[in-house]
């Protein structure tokens, strides 16, 4: 699929079980929702662009399918709600020492860095 960027792919993530649409996060710091039941052109039908530097981890949020996280490697992690209009994180973390890592409890609404 044609990712519309030079950017290398840092991260994929899509919904449990789901094929048809998937995240994924790319070095620049941009976020891209593909749908691929579209023709390649038109696959990308979301971009979300809040992050400032390499995606580290993409998760979707295991107690709410609408929402996902997002981490990069200057130490920010963001919430994002697929519902709506608007690219904007619901929510933001800043940790000042940047991340080595980052993870999403499968079950719970918590996460690791």
């Amino acid at each position: 699929m044609d990712t519309n960027t030079d950017s290398p792919v840092t991260s994929i993530c899509s919904e449990q079980g789901s094929a048809k649409t998937f995240l994924a996060g790319f070095a620049e710091g941009s976020i891209k929702m593909f749908d691929q039941r579209l023709e390649e052109e038109e696959s990308i039908v979301r971009t979300f662009s809040d992050h400032s530097s390499w995606i580290q981890k993409i998760r979707p949020n295991p107690t709410n399918s609408h929402q996902f996280l997002s981490s990069s490697v200057d130490g920010a992690v963001k919430l994002w709600d697929l519902r709506g209009s608007h690219s904007v994180p619901v929510e933001a973390w800043q940790f000042d020492q940047g991340l080595a890592c980052f993870d999403v409890h499968s079950l719970a609404d918590v996460f690791a860095v």
